[in-house]
């Protein structure tokens, strides 16, 4: 169940539901409430574990609406640039629940780190800034061995349960402020930041889930951004409705047989699936199946089930070429009897740690889907896409029992603002498919759009072309012209 949201590595399932009030807004620099959170002055120091990054922490209020109640220290990460009068560019982390820490650091940045500081952070939810503890890590592992495809009534309501259960956990963790981890809390926290670095103006780069972060940023805060690159782009209006999962799911069925015909253009390694594409995927979906029967015993892990494997396989078919032959090879061994290689792919995909289901249910609350439909949904989805359409119609009761939200709103109409803003995808990216980069240009007023003619999820780490475009963009506003880049 969990897997879900690392699949697609920004979110699948729920309808968000557009024109709900929020509780909790920010007004920004101009409310007199805020001025003391407005007016702090960052204290970096070299971090403990990771001598080559600085950290920091910035105060901001838990709630935006109560600024002298509750308070949240938001940790951050600065790669310093020796550059002289060096400015800031904040890198939005994906997930939701990437560590800023991971990212800062990356050598891919270097040519940014010449010129400019790379800042980035833990939002809320997320590693050192804060934690909800929901469940011990046997239930999250229980709940994982679930079956999210279900076939009967009795599997239906083990499901609905067991997401209720989840709710609970977390509402018990986290009170009051069960509504306050979410992209809203962080795109306040993000202006709160901007004012602690010293910038009238962000320059901003946000891959995946961060081009969330950062469309919501362009259209909370207009005049405070000054270039952002939204990469591997997903907008709140792509966030959870049944013709974005429906788009995703095509996308990864489409991906998966790139990939199955990728392990034949390698002469001296026999593919273990067989002898041509079509007998690979046979082989896959007969796989799929007898795991939907039978799922194989991980131990402390709990079950490998279809949908466990599904998640992993999805993951890594972002990952590009490389990427794909592991993941063939470990389908072709599995699919002999050798489990070892897909469990390992299951182990980085589904690990307590880096779960932050908490984020999107606060986005999103509860789901207004009806099982019957859903159902129907599943079937109908089945026929259409054999690997993944079961799979992803069920991810419309993702967050059932919430008991707050949604807090996100839906807004589509582009944006208003002065803002330099790039747009940037890979055409084949089974994550945040083609279709998602259109919606954003559009969003956001038109932007230019950028695109790598590869499959990998995140341009700017597959692509030297993009990279540089994007680098010239960030550093010196140079804008490239629509179109593709190799």
């Amino acid at each position: 169940m969990r897997g879900r949201v690392t699949l697609l590595m920004v979110a699948v399932g729920v309808t968000a539901v557009a024109g709900c009030a929020p509780s909790s807004e920010a007004a920004g620099e101009e409310d007199p409430a805020l001025a003391a959170f407005y007016d702090q002055a960052l204290a970096w120091a070299p971090c403990e574990e990771m001598p080559d990054l600085e950290c920091a922490t910035v105060t901001v209020p838990q709630d935006y609406a109560e600024p002298d109640g509750e308070t949240v220290a938001m940790a951050v990460y600065r790669s310093p640039s020796h550059a002289e009068d060096a400015g800031s560019i904040v890198i939005l982390p994906g997930g939701p629940g990437g560590s800023g820490a991971d990212l800062v650091g990356q050598f891919i940045f270097g040519e940014l780190a010449a010129s400019h500081h790379l800042v980035s952070y833990d939002a809320r939810a997320i590693g050192a800034t804060s934690t909800i503890d929901c469940e011990s890590d046997e239930d999250f592992y229980a709940r994982a061995s679930l079956d999210a495809t279900p076939d009967s009534p009795g599997e239906e309501d083990a499901l609905l349960a067991a997401w209720d259960a989840f709710a609970a956990g977390c509402e018990e963790a986290a009170g009051e402020s069960l509504g306050l981890v979410g992209t809203r809390e962080l795109v306040a926290d993000l202006d709160v930041l901007r004012s602690a670095l010293g910038e009238d103006a962000l320059t901003l780069y946000g891959l995946s889930y961060g081009t969330l972060v950062g469309s919501e940023y362009v259209r909370a805060f207009p005049d405070a951004v000054a270039r952002v690159v939204l990469d591997a782009p997903v907008s709140a209006g792509n966030w959870g409705d049944t013709e974005s999962r429906e788009v995703r799911a095509a996308a990864a069925e489409s991906t998966l047989d790139l990939a199955l015909h990728e392990c034949f253009t390698q002469p001296l390694v026999p593919c273990r699936l067989g002898s041509t594409p079509e007998e690979a995927r046979a082989s896959v979906e007969r796989l799929m199946a007898g795991l939907e029967e039978a799922p194989v015993d991980l131990g402390a892990r709990g079950l490998l089930t279809r949908d466990r494997a599904l998640a992993a396989t999805g993951a890594a078919l972002g990952g590009g070429t490389n990427a794909w032959l592991t993941l063939v090879d470990a389908l072709g061994r599995a699919a002999e009897g050798e489990w070892r290689y897909l469990a390992e792919l299951d182990a980085a995909t589904f690990t307590p740690e880096r779960d932050a289901t908490v984020i999107l249910c606060a986005d999103l609350g509860a789901p207004e889907a009806d099982v019957e439909d859903v159902r129907a949904t599943a079937q109908e989805w089945a026929a259409t896409y054999p690997v993944f359409g079961e799979y992803s119609a069920w991810g419309a009761l993702d967050c059932s029992g919430w008991p707050v939200g949604p807090t996100l709103e839906v807004e589509t109409a582009p944006v208003e603002t002065d803002a330099e803003i790039l747009v940037v995808t890979s055409r084949g990216d089974p994550v945040t498919p083609w279709a998602f980069a259109e919606d954003m240009v559009e969003q956001m007023g038109d932007a230019p759009l950028l695109t790598y003619a590869g499959s990998e999820h995140v341009a700017y780490w597959n692509s030297d072309c993009v990279k540089f475009a994007v680098n010239d963009f960030l550093v010196d506003g140079t804008v490239p012209e629509s179109g593709a880049c190799s």
